[in-house]
């Protein structure tokens, strides 16, 4: 197993336990990791740019989960 598999399975591993269920954010994530640490950087760079790109993904609008309550009150009405 290389380097880079081992960083790729790494990330990949944490951003499932952050957003459990979406591969496709973690198969992302761990291409970030991947080209930063290609590119020459340490394996702590790699994993900031990855973790700054899963903390901007799950900050987005369009990714926010709304209140659960908010929704059950919504339906039961």
């Amino acid at each position: 197993m290389t380097n880079e598999q081992v960083l790729a399975d790494a990330v990949a591993a944490w951003v499932q336990q952050e957003v459990p269920g979406d591969s496709a954010v973690a198969e992302r994530a761990a291409r970030v990791a991947l080209n930063c640490y290609r590119e020459g950087s340490t394996v702590r760079e790699a994993y900031r740019q990855a973790s700054g790109f899963v903390q901007s993904w799950m900050d987005h609008p369009s990714h926010l989960m709304p209140d659960r309550n908010v929704v059950l009150r919504l339906i039961s009405s």
